[in-house]
């Protein structure tokens, strides 16, 4: 009971898509309650078989709810992943981050896009090649940590960041999740050059 009053006050507090998923995950949890209260009631009356059945089946949908509660704190933001909300603070369209060549080739730097900090790691190029930047969100899903402040490494044949605080470690290219314990991707931004200024513009921004 405690455990569902402190989740219906953390609801109140959540955006649509995770209130969607919190109505599944306490309606499951709900389910489940009442599997085990009809496997007491049957044990009680002497019919252990269905009794058996009863807290098995209880046992399943408790599953089900654990799981969408791991889903919703830890991919869908609801007190874990420090980028949620990402999208809502970046504004729509391309946004510059200053000169290309300001950023020094093969090194972690940090930038800004209004309030929101950035990752910008641009590669050393062939001659007459274009640039080749990436941008990522800076600060770590999991707690926070400030990526720029990490370091580079190949993980599954990619480059990847390793955050300095606990060692998430993501794509740098895509964001994605390569080793933990973050479960949540970074923000990866699209980038281009244009007048030798670098541009990034974020998929979702201002929605």
């Amino acid at each position: 009971m405690p455990t569902a009053l402190t989740g219906v006050t953390d609801y109140s507090q959540l955006d649509t898509p995770q209130q969607r998923t919190g109505i599944v995950h306490q309606g499951a949890n709900a389910i489940a309650a009442g599997l085990y209260a009809a496997s007491w009631f049957s044990r009680s009356r002497g019919h252990h078989g269905r009794g058996r059945v009863l807290a098995f089946a209880g046992l399943g949908i408790a599953g089900v709810g654990g799981f969408l509660g791991g889903h919703l704190s830890y991919r869908q933001g609801a007190g874990v992943n420090r980028n949620e909300d990402l999208p809502e603070e970046v504004p729509a369209g391309w946004h510059s981050l200053g000169p290309a060549d300001g950023f020094p080739p093969g090194r972690l730097s940090p930038a800004s896009l209004g309030r929101v900090p950035l990752l910008v790691l641009r590669r050393e190029q062939k001659a007459g090649a274009g640039p080749d930047v990436s941008v990522l969100a800076d600060t770590c899903s999991h707690l926070g940590g400030p990526l720029h402040e990490g370091h580079l490494q190949e993980a599954r044949g990619e480059l990847c960041v390793v955050c300095p605080w606990h060692g998430s470690t993501f794509s740098v290219r895509s964001g994605e999740v390569v080793h933990g314990p973050a479960t949540a991707p970074q923000p990866a931004f699209r980038t281009r050059v244009l007048d030798g200024r670098l541009e990034v513009s974020l998929t979702g921004a201002g929605e």
